[in-house]
């Protein structure tokens, strides 16, 4: 949970990565799948910053790793834009 959020960090603010909002908001899914209060307020003000196909690109890489990973959690899409 830590390192999901923290990865989400780090695209969002682009420390020592370029800034990537799709990045960030995937992995702060991946952290709130995992219960993380945290990744809820950061990944609100994420998409907040996003337009809306920057948004589509987030709910698609999100709605590509359930494909992938039988295990990704349900619920996972991240579908709502805070």
């Amino acid at each position: 949970m830590d390192a999901q959020y923290a990865a989400g960090l780090l695209f969002a603010e682009g420390r020592g990565v370029p800034i990537d909002l799709v990045q960030s908001y995937f992995w702060l899914t991946q952290a709130i799948t995992q219960g993380d209060a945290d990744a809820e307020r950061l990944r609100a003000h994420v998409a907040a910053e996003m337009d809306d196909a920057t948004f589509a690109a987030a709910r698609r890489l999100i709605e590509l790793a359930r494909r992938a990973m039988p295990a990704f959690p349900e619920g996972s899409e991240g579908g709502y834009r805070h």
